[in-house]
């Protein structure tokens, strides 16, 4: 247990540390307001330069351009699948162009074709007629022979003409050639011409 003297010690002792600390506080402050301002390392090399602190100091020379190589940065994944549609993009776009002037040059072409089967046709049907007025005149003239001659001419000629030229005589007249006409061969023209009028 501690006595009363040891605590009025103590608290003397704590109020003499105070009261000195707080001196050596004021004291330095005190001090520190005397001490003249110390020069800047700037101001101290000016001085040892000779130079003159209120002028304009001169600008530094420009520094040479400095080439900074390219760094190398990898695209990401989806900068990649960008970049690749992007080119697919394009060339589609370039297929679609070639097929866009093949499509015109077949048009070209298929309007020639058009034309010239026009043409063809014309030039058919031109014959056409012509071969219907050379048949229709040998009709004339084998009108005019009897069934035995028409029969012998007939069998003369090579079939396909001599269906077209029973295909183009009357019905009475072609049923008198057949019946002069063997019975195999008078089948085989009957077929023949049953053919051509279902054609």
């Amino acid at each position: 247990m501690t006595t009363p003297k040891t605590r009025r010690q103590r608290g003397i002792d704590l109020l003499t540390v105070f009261l000195a600390f707080a001196v050596l506080v004021f004291t330095g402050l005190a001090v520190a307001e005397e001490q003249p301002e110390e020069a800047t390392p700037s101001d101290e090399l000016r001085e040892a330069l000779a130079l003159d602190p209120e002028a304009t100091p001169a600008p530094l020379p420009e520094a040479p351009a400095v080439s900074v190589p390219e760094l190398d940065v990898k695209a990401t994944p989806t900068e990649e699948r960008a970049a690749y549609l992007r080119a697919k993009l394009d060339q589609i776009r370039s297929e679609q162009q070639k097929l866009e002037a093949l499509q015109a040059d077949i048009k070209t072409e298929l309007a020639k074709l058009e034309q010239l089967r026009q043409e063809i046709d014309r030039r058919l049907g031109q014959e056409d007629e012509e071969t219907v007025r050379k048949l229709d005149k040998l009709v004339t003239i084998y009108d005019k022979m009897t069934v035995e001659q028409v029969t012998a001419v007939l069998n003369e000629q090579p079939e396909p003409l001599r269906i077209k030229l029973l295909f183009h005589m009357k019905e009475k007249r072609v049923s008198e050639i057949l019946g002069e006409m063997k019975a195999d061969q008078a089948a085989r023209i009957s077929q023949l011409l049953l053919k051509k009028t279902t054609n």
